[in-house]
């Protein structure tokens, strides 16, 4: 009786086991490669039939978009040998994805989406924001922030115009940049989203003279870099004479790592300014200028002093000085004649001697000057 008890049991549940392998499917489920994705790009969805007459089988799979009041076939597929299936689904919008086999039907998946957002940095330096779903998000929200560390931080926020697009000017200095929506920009359907991040990188000019101040037909050369440069940039270099507008004056090619060069003879003070060919301006840099004042010995012991400024400075005066312990004595004045030129003629004893101009006798646009001293020698 005890032997008969076992075989009896193990009889009944063979049936059982038979029936599980020759009836009908008994579950489906659904896998999804991410449950976000970005809008305009697709997940893989897959899943497996399990039981009998897996292999063939038809498995059909409804979508419902966020606000959809009904769902639609977002596709139809075959299961493999293992009873395997799969598709790529593209959601434009969070939606729901459900499978079923006949009657079997398993279990939903949502997939949330985000929208597609890209950045770029102009020739300019300024920075697009362009977002782009199912829907404009004209008015919305978009963030422009800055890393540090491992922190992101919010440094502008713009509106999204009706092509979902926002220009932003970051601070003029490199930085890792992204742009950010939040969900609550988003709005309805759709994830937060953000950018990749990347290196911002603006271009700047600047430049400066060998010299400040600078004798009249004399040279001063300028020694400039773009920020950010390369070889072969263009910078146009524009002057502007005292008294006159900003005119154009060289072009000029960088070099390795942005380097440039250029010389210049101002006639009078003169601002220079460097630009680039994406509008970037340098700060102004000014170069004053002195009247270049030349002085000889005659043979018959007086003193001829000449200046040059461009122009006719005549009426202007000039001084005559001596060199007395550490200090110029102004010893006569003369006005200079319609050539600029003045004659000095007094007795003196050997010394040395210069020509001097103030910066009211030399006018606008200019500097005092002096010319370089003279060992006079008395008759």
């Amino acid at each position: 009786m005890r032997i008969l008890l076992p075989v009896a049991v193990a009889l009944m549940v063979i049936p059982l086991a038979v029936g599980a392998r020759t009836g009908s499917p008994s579950a489906l489920t659904m896998k999804v490669s991410s449950y976000k994705v970005l809008y305009g790009h697709r997940v893989l969805v897959s899943g497996r039939l399990w039981g009998a007459d897996h292999a063939g089988r038809t498995v059909v799979v409804d979508a419902r978009p966020y606000g959809a009041s009904a769902p639609h076939r977002a596709a139809t597929v075959v299961t493999d040998t293992a009873g395997r299936w799969q598709f790529l689904a593209g959601p434009k919008i969070q939606t729901r994805y459900t499978a079923h086999a006949g009657k079997t039907i398993g279990r939903s998946v949502t997939i949330g989406v985000e929208p597609a957002m890209s950045v770029e940095q102009l020739a300019s330096g300024r920075v697009i924001v362009d977002v782009r779903a199912m829907r404009h998000f004209r008015g919305r929200l978009v963030e422009l922030q800055s890393r540090s560390g491992r922190r992101w931080t919010t440094i502008d926020r713009k509106s999204l115009s009706r092509l979902g697009a926002a220009l932003f000017t970051p601070p003029q200095r490199n930085a890792t940049l992204r742009a950010a929506m939040s969900v609550n920009q988003a709005g309805a359907g759709y994830l937060g989203a953000a950018t990749h991040a990347f290196a911002y990188r603006p271009q700047s000019v600047m430049f400066r003279p060998s010299t400040l101040t600078v004798l009249y037909k004399h040279r001063v050369t300028f020694a400039g870099r773009v920020v950010n440069g390369h070889a072969g940039e263009v910078v146009t270099i524009t002057a502007h004479r005292f008294g006159h507008r900003y005119a154009p004056f060289t072009t000029v090619k960088t070099t390795r790592g942005g380097q440039f060069s250029f010389s210049a003879r101002p006639g009078m003070l003169t601002a220079f300014r460097a630009t680039l060919r994406t509008g970037q301006v340098s700060p102004k840099v000014l170069v004053d200028v002195r009247p270049m004042i030349t002085m000889r010995e005659l043979g018959n012991g007086h003193v001829l002093a000449q200046v040059a400024a461009g122009k006719s400075l005549r009426g202007r005066m000039v001084q005559l000085q001596r060199l007395n312990g550490s200090k110029w004595q102004t010893l006569a004045k003369q006005p200079l004649r319609p050539n600029s030129t003045a004659a000095f003629s007094l007795p003196l004893p050997r010394t040395l001697l210069r020509v001097a101009m103030s910066v009211n006798q030399a006018g606008a646009g200019f500097l005092g000057s002096t010319s370089h001293p003279l060992y006079y020698h008395s008759l």
